[in-house]
């Protein structure tokens, strides 16, 4: 199969999948105007995750755009920094209904390009307005002491209004504040510092060229299976400090435990320590042999990966691959080495 085919039938499936996430997410959002439920804001949240990540996988990137900075602000939500409001239900239907039309025009032919500069305007706004809640929360700590700083960072005092039946009781504000765990000793991940990075290949010489390309940006790990990446990222949240990898790149078919349900695993373990969806969740880059459009797909949706290449694999495209994902900065000879 060429790349030209192989890349309309990515796009083919890409429409196909989102058109079914857009009519399930829907549902979901409508249900939450009328009740909060944390469950359905996860499942919210991983939709947008997903069409974000298969968006940028097909190259569409105004729909992974939108999708990117919805999934921002679902983690807000989810995090407890910020509550759900009757406008954010609104806009987050009105997201939807761009994913529609975008992919409409998809199908049609079209790049999927579209003006979405009030959707994005607002939900900039709106990540702002939860960021400067949680510093106002920050200074109230350092100035009258630890309890008086969880009472202002308790939902009732964040500016958004939430909606006109959300429980407001005691329990339900303290369940949604940040959890104060090992997560929170974390160094955000930026282009100058060096990378921690695990690679999960059974192959020898696909280990070692990986090894050779990603070692100029930080310490390289390895592991032989996915069993061996899953001890790897357990004990990585063991040390002290907390050190989880900013990259894993993992190989699809592999003996004992292979790439896909590792890293369904690891999606689960960082759920565990509450730092999904957030900028210490790790980056992970799917290796397969296999270029069927519908596996690839598949793959990322069903194990939250981040990338997908297919081997043999282009080490420049995966340079400009942790680009775009901030791994590293454009000049990478600006990246410190460890």
């Amino acid at each position: 199969m060429d790349k030209n085919e192989l890349a309309k039938q990515i796009s083919r499936e890409f429409v196909m999948e989102t058109v079914e996430l857009c009519e399930i997410v829907s549902g979901s959002i409508m249900d939450l105007e009328k009740h909060y439920d944390q469950e359905l804001v996860n499942s919210v949240y991983r939709v947008f995750h997903t069409i974000k990540g298969n968006a940028f996988l097909a190259g569409y990137q105004a729909v992974g755009e939108l999708s990117h900075i919805v999934e921002d602000v679902l983690s807000a939500v989810k995090s407890g920094k910020l509550l759900i409001s009757v406008s954010i239900v609104d806009h987050l239907l009105s997201a939807v209904d761009a994913v529609k039309s975008m992919v409409d025009d998809i199908e049609s032919g079209g790049d999927g390009s579209a003006d979405n500069s009030r959707l994005l305007k607002y939900f900039a706004t709106v990540l702002t307005s939860s960021e400067a809640d949680t510093d106002t929360a920050k200074s109230s700590e350092t100035v009258q002491g630890k309890e008086q700083a969880i009472e202002s960072a308790s939902p009732q005092n964040l500016r958004l209004q939430t909606v006109d039946n959300f429980d407001n009781s005691d329990e339900m504000q303290a369940s949604r504040r940040p959890k104060k765990d090992d997560s929170f000793n974390m160094l955000p991940r930026n282009s100058f510092r060096p990378l921690r990075i695990l690679i999960v290949e059974d192959d020898f010489t696909s280990r070692q060229l990986l090894v050779s390309a990603l070692k100029r940006y930080g310490d390289c790990h390895v592991a032989k299976d996915g069993l061996e990446a899953i001890q790897a990222v357990i004990e990585s949240y063991e040390m002290v400090p907390t050190s989880p990898y900013d990259l894993i790149c993992m190989d699809v078919q592999m003996p004992n435990m292979d790439g896909t349900v590792a890293a369904r695993t690891i999606r689960e373990i960082e759920r565990g320590k509450s730092v999904e969806g957030t900028e210490f969740e790790s980056i992970i880059m799917m290796i397969s042999c296999v270029e069927e459009p519908k596996v690839i797909m598949k793959a990322c949706y069903q194990c939250g990966a981040n990338h997908y290449f297919v081997k043999p694999l282009n080490l420049h495209q995966m340079t400009r691959q942790m680009q775009k994902l901030g791994l590293i900065g454009v000049d990478s000879s600006c990246v410190a080495t460890g």
